[in-house]
């Protein structure tokens, strides 16, 4: 099960919900925008921006993305320990992965997508990288070119397949 809302907004305004899950209450002026029932592949409830474009999503297990929306700029917050599958990569791609608690937290490229770990690593195809289990750890990914991805992060490592 998963749950969604929006990040908060250099543009909008924002609260906490039970401390950790950012909820955009205005959008550059106007009432945020109400629930709806998809969130991408992977059901649950999501807000989305004015333009319809999946902001955040939280993931409570393991997950995987086959929603291309979700690889559009979504941040996905982590409070539990998961393996999150990234679908094949493609241009124009990106999202960052935030955990919420100390859990241990996997990102899986595709099979034949390798990921440049922190500009100065590149894994071979297939190979996760993993967070340190610490609250906070992070990781943004970004199409790096037709053979993988850019992982900048806080200090993940490579885990392997």
């Amino acid at each position: 099960m998963s749950t969604c809302c929006c990040r908060p907004s250099p543009c909008g305004t924002s609260r906490l919900v039970s401390g950790i899950v950012p909820v955009v209450t205005m959008f550059m002026g106007y009432p945020a925008p109400p629930l709806n029932a998809s969130c991408g592949g992977g059901g649950g409830q999501v807000i989305v921006d004015p333009g319809g474009t999946l902001v955040t999503k939280i993931i409570d297990g393991d997950y995987l993305i086959n929603d291309f929306n979700e690889m559009r700029g979504c941040v996905f917050y982590v409070t539990a320990p998961a393996v999150l599958t990234l679908p094949p990569v493609a241009e124009g791609m990106y999202c960052r992965i935030i955990t919420i608690g100390n859990n241990k937290v996997f990102i899986a490229p595709d099979p034949a997508d390798k990921i440049i770990l922190d500009g100065k690593t590149s894994l071979v195809d297939g190979d996760r990288i993993m967070n340190v289990s610490w609250p906070g750890d992070w990781a943004n990914l970004t199409f790096f070119n037709a053979d993988g991805w850019s992982a900048i992060t806080n200090g993940w490592s490579n885990a392997g397949q």
